[in-house]
C-alpha cells in the first residue's frame, strides 16, 4: 500500500487533463496561480483534504480535492480527480469554474 506521509511526487496530467489546463490557462487570468499552488500541496499530501480511497486492486489512491476560487481575487475553483502512489500523483480530470 502506498504511503500517503509527505514526500514530494511526481505530478502528471492526462492529456485530458492537460487540455483543461491548457484552456484554464487563456480563460482564467490567474488560473495558473490557483493551479501551482494546489499541485504544490497535492505532490506533498496528497491524502489530506481529499475525499477518497485506497484501492487494493490498482494499487494507488484515488482521490478528489476541490480548490474553492474566490471571485474577488478572480481565482477559480479547481476540482482534481487523481491517483497517487508512492512515486507519482496521476491527475486524470480537472473542473475549472467560477467561483
Amino acid at each position: 500500500m502506498p504511503s500517503a506521509r509527505s514526500t514530494i511526487r511526481t505530478v502528471i496530467l492526462s492529456q485530458e487533463a492537460q487540455r483543461t489546463h491548457d484552456d484554464a490557462l487563456t480563460a482564467f487570468p490567474r488560473f495558473d496561480e490557483a493551479y501551482q499552488g494546489l499541485e504544490w500541496r497535492i505532490a506533498r499530501s496528497p491524502a489530506q483534504g481529499a475525499k477518497g480511497r485506497y484501492s487494493e486492486a490498482l494499487g494507488v489512491y484515488v482521490c478528489l480535492v476541490v480548490q474553492e476560487g474566490n471571485w474577488i481575487a478572480e481565482t477559480p475553483e479547481i476540482w482534481v480527480l487523481y491517483t497517487f502512489d508512492d512515486q507519482e500523483v496521476l491527475i486524470h480530470n480537472l473542473n475549472v469554474i467560477l467561483p
